[in-house]
């Protein structure tokens, strides 16, 4: 009798046992299924952000114009590209790592301004930047260099805002040779796209000239001076964008510190690399071309 009692017993233990171990098993697999189904809605979501991301950078990079560049457009492309870098740093998904990091570097190599912010670039009065671009001209101009062909053009930064720095160069029209010198904002003079960058500097003891010569292109410009479409170097009346360089420094040295080192129709010109290259220079910021 007490044996059937105890198989009895026996067996709806066994049964409770393996009832609750299926239970179990069940609530562990439907856990499983749920984060499974979790995990691959928050990969969706996250997929998605970065098509609504690269919807936004082409709505900014359709909108934005070099010539009239807008603070505030470029303050939220630059929100949107930190919203970018935290997905190519901490999605725990590689395939949205990989597209963000995609993404970021387009918003690089169209708005580079966006990377000197980032970097927090020391941008002081009398800085030379110089760059590289697509304008019509622009390999033609780089190709004149003597010493290192990686610019077509340059400015010198005249003040600093609270958003951006304002540049003097002397420019000119691609088509029509016709300008003169401008004053522009760092994100306007800054190339769109994937080109070289670098910003030179004044050494000690010849810091006190960077005020010099700004305050000298400040006169050329209020006098009206044109850019020179014949790139003639021995006429100052009319200026192209390395000669203003050259010619302020050294009116503002006293001495040839700028002498020009290329020739164009036989006749000596300054080219980009002669305004930097200088003894009294220093490289404090350099962007290579990248190999996207």
């Amino acid at each position: 009798m007490f044996d059937k009692i105890y198989k009895t017993i026996f067996f709806l233990l066994y049964t409770a046992i393996v009832s609750l171990s299926t239970i179990i098993v069940l609530v562990l697999v439907e856990k499983n299924n749920r984060q499974k189904q979790i995990a691959t809605q928050y990969h969706s979501r996250q997929m998605d952000d970065i098509k609504d991301l690269s919807r936004v950078f082409r709505f900014i990079d359709d909108n934005f114009q070099a010539d009239t560049a807008d603070v505030a457009l470029i303050e939220y492309a630059y929100e949107v590209m930190e919203k970018i870098e935290e997905c190519a740093k901490f999605s725990p998904y590689h395939d949205v790592r990989e597209e963000a990091a995609k993404l970021q570097a387009k918003f690089l190599e169209h708005f580079p301004m966006l990377a000197t912010r980032k970097e927090k670039i020391d941008i002081r009065e009398g800085d030379l930047i110089v760059r590289h671009n697509n304008n019509l001209h622009s390999d033609l101009f780089r190709k004149m260099n003597k010493k290192e062909q990686r610019f077509s053009h340059l400015g010198v930064v005249h003040y600093i805002t609270p958003d951006s720095a304002i540049l003097l160069h002397s420019v000119a029209n691609d088509l029509t040779g016709i300008g003169g010198i401008e004053s522009s904002t760092l994100g306007s003079f800054m190339p769109k796209g994937n080109y070289d960058i670098a910003i030179y500097r004044m050494k000690e003891p010849h810091s006190q000239l960077a005020t010099k010569y700004v305050e000298e292109i400040l006169r050329l410009q209020q006098k009206g001076v044109p850019f020179d479409t014949f790139f003639n170097s021995s006429d100052t009346t009319a200026l192209y964008c390395a000669e203003l360089v050259a010619y302020s420094l050294n009116q503002a040295s006293g001495k040839k510190m700028i002498t020009p080192s290329g020739t164009f129709l036989g006749k000596p010109i300054y080219t980009i690399d002669d305004c930097y290259l200088i003894d009294e220079m220093e490289c404090v910021y350099n962007k290579e071309k990248q190999p996207y």
